[in-house]
This record gives C-alpha cells, sequence and structure tokens, in this order.
C-alpha cells in the first residue's frame, strides 16, 4: 500500500530559503535579507560560514534528519553552523514561514487522505504500476514553488495552487520518479532521462488530471507554462503515441517508456 508521511522541517526548510532565495526574486524581502547580512555579520569571518554561500550549498548535510546532533557536516566548525541555524529559527521571519510551512502540510495531507482511494485507482489504471512503497515528504514553503524527487525515498515539496487537486498530482508526480528510480539510475544518455520525465508528466499532470477533475483536455497553457519547457517539449512529442497508449487495455508504463526511446 502507498503511504506518505509528511513532516517539516527547520533544517531543510531554512536552507532551501538560503538557497532559493539567491534564485528567486520572489522571496527577497526586506527581513529576509537583513537577516542574511546579520548572519554574514556575525558570522562571516568564521570557515564554517562559507557552507552558507552559494556554491557550497547543497552539499554534506543531511537536511532530513531532524535531530540536531546527527548532522552530517564535512566542515570542520559544525558548532558554528549550528549556531548559524540557531539563528535562522530565532528570526521574527523564519518563526513565521515555519508556521505558514506547517499549516500548509496540514491542508496537503487533508487533500492527499481525501484524494487517496480514487487517485490512486485511477493512477494504477493508466501506469499498470504497484504503489506498495513508503515516501517521506519534506514540507517546503509554497512560496519556494519547488516539488523534486531528492533520493532516498524523500521528496521535497512546497508548490503553489494552480488548479483543483494540483498538489495531489505533484505529488504522484515525485512518487513516479521514486518508482522509476532504479531503472533511470542505469540511464546515461539525457534524453531517455527527459523521455522518461516526459512520460512521468504525461501520466500524472496530464492524464491524472483529467481524471481526477473531470476534464478532457491536455497541455493546457496556463498550467503548462510552470513547467521547464525542455520537459513540456518532450512530453508534447510523445503525446500522439500516449492518445493510443491510453485506448489500450493492458498498460505499462515502463513498456511504454521503451518504446519512446526508439520513436522520439
Amino acid at each position: 500500500m502507498l503511504k506518505l508521511s509528511f513532516s517539516t522541517n527547520k533544517y531543510h526548510l531554512a536552507y532551501s530559503y538560503w538557497l532559493q532565495s539567491a534564485e528567486k526574486n520572489n522571496l527577497v524581502s526586506g527581513e529576509w535579507e537583513q537577516l542574511k547580512v546579520g548572519l554574514a555579520k556575525s558570522f562571516g569571518d568564521h570557515p564554517g560560514f562559507q557552507f552558507f554561500q552559494r556554491c557550497h550549498i547543497g552539499y554534506s548535510l543531511d537536511l532530513t534528519n531532524p535531530k540536531n546532533d546527527n548532522l552530517s557536516v564535512e566542515i570542520r566548525d559544525k558548532k558554528l553552523i549550528r549556531e548559524i541555524f540557531q539563528t535562522i529559527f530565532e528570526a521574527l521571519f523564519f518563526k513565521r514561514v515555519y508556521q505558514e510551512t506547517e499549516s500548509y502540510r496540514i491542508k496537503l495531507e487533508k487533500e492527499w487522505v481525501h484524494n487517496l482511494t480514487t487517485s490512486l485507482k485511477y493512477v494504477q489504471e493508466i501506469t499498470g504500476m504497484g504503489f506498495d512503497t513508503n515516501v517521506d515528504v519534506i514540507m517546503l514553503h509554497p512560496d519556494l514553488d519547488t516539488g523534486s524527487y531528492i533520493g532516498n525515498k524523500k521528496v521535497e515539496f512546497g508548490l503553489q495552487i494552480i488548479y483543483k487537486n494540483f498538489q495531489t498530482v505533484g505529488l504522484y508526480h515525485e512518487i513516479l520518479h521514486v518508482l522509476t528510480e532504479d531503472l533511470m539510475s542505469k540511464v546515461e544518455s539525457e534524453k531517455e532521462i527527459w523521455i522518461m520525465h516526459g512520460v512521468i508528466y504525461l501520466a500524472a499532470n496530464e492524464e491524472l488530471r483529467n481524471r481526477i477533475n473531470h476534464t478532457h483536455s491536455y497541455f493546457v497553457p496556463s498550467y503548462v507554462s510552470n513547467y521547464r519547457k525542455t520537459l513540456i517539449a518532450y512530453a508534447q512529442r510523445i503525446l500522439p503515441f500516449w492518445i493510443e497508449y491510453m485506448k489500450t487495455d493492458n498498460r505499462n508504463l515502463i513498456s511504454f517508456y521503451e518504446k519512446m526511446k526508439q520513436r522520439v
């Protein structure tokens, strides 16, 4: 049985904000910038602060582990890094972000539970796959507008709502990445990776969306604009084959992907 566990991790949330604030203008608030300046003044001369610089972000820290004592940092000043995190946690800005993320988590869980029976039936019919797996969903603030599979059956998730049941659809997109991880770990071709991503997009973001929302349209412009152009391009090239696939009785998403490698 498919089981999702939802949690909000302060370390992961703070680090994700730090990472993405440099990339997304909508995240640059006066409070956040003031906090970053203050941290640089307090800790900037210490080697451990380099861990929070753009070129180092993403390395050597198990952000999904909620226990402070189990932080895995391959940097000599672990104590300093904990102090930096604690300073962030105590900031009024972050406290608000954390509470808003928790509220978002509660709403997301309710939507997931409400849709689970029907959505699981639909996605099994679409893919022909088994969904007997456990997935940890690490919550992000929806302003980060990020959903991705980060390995080890862990998904980070914080997305703005684009349409009804969008969160459920987005979660299944990431779950399909979990289920195809072993297969894709053996793939070296960037084209084949994009083909699989396109197939997953069609299964979740188009087919499941249509079924769960009782609609019948593919590639709605206002929805498509939220995704990378390369992904949408591959998905659109696969669409004619996908329509024929959906007419068959014995569907198998992996077999379909293998065929697409030869045709797209």
